[in-house]
């Protein structure tokens, strides 16, 4: 019955609340609904959930700010393959931010796909808050740039004369 309602809110409440509930069943019925948030929170907060299964799912979404949450948020998930769907979402603040938050993530990897967002105010803050981020590499791009904002605030900050 709680299944057949295809709602959220009242599949996750069911699997958190009642005890000898089938979790990999309601798990399912909340993928099914396609509901990020709610696929979210059944990984974080239902003992027993496929963390594989739903993480697939949420990346399926193709939901930046969940994806990124999910990696930050949920032990055992999977760090570059949350990486890559951030990547391929072209989000380039959860791109950003995944870089400054997430234990193992590529900044390599994570600088290249910020530049490719073209977005002046992600680079500026990833040159300036992700160690080991190339600012050579960051300013050549935001130099080109027709946001004369974030080029000047990224000469101010790094004191670029070259």
């Amino acid at each position: 019955a709680v299944i057949a309602t295809n709602n959220a809110p009242y599949i996750y409440t069911f699997a958190r609340d009642i005890q000898g509930a089938n979790i990999e069943k309601l798990q399912d019925a909340v993928i099914a609904t396609n509901n990020v948030a709610y696929i979210y929170a059944f990984a974080r907060d239902i003992e027993g959930a496929n963390i594989e299964k739903l993480q697939d799912a949420v990346i399926a979404t193709n939901n930046a700010p969940y994806i990124y949450t999910f990696a930050r948020d949920i032990q055992g998930a999977n760090i570059e393959k949350l990486q890559d769907a951030v990547i391929a979402t072209n989000n380039a603040e959860n791109i950003y931010v995944f870089a400054r938050d997430i234990e193992g993530a590529n900044i390599e990897k994570l600088q290249d796909a910020v530049i490719a967002t073209n977005n002046a105010e992600d680079i500026y803050d990833f040159a300036k808050d992700i160690k080991g981020a190339n600012v050579r590499k960051l300013w050549k791009v935001i130099k080109t740039t027709k946001d004369l904002r974030w080029k000047k605030y990224f000469k101010n900050y790094f004191n670029i004369w070259w």
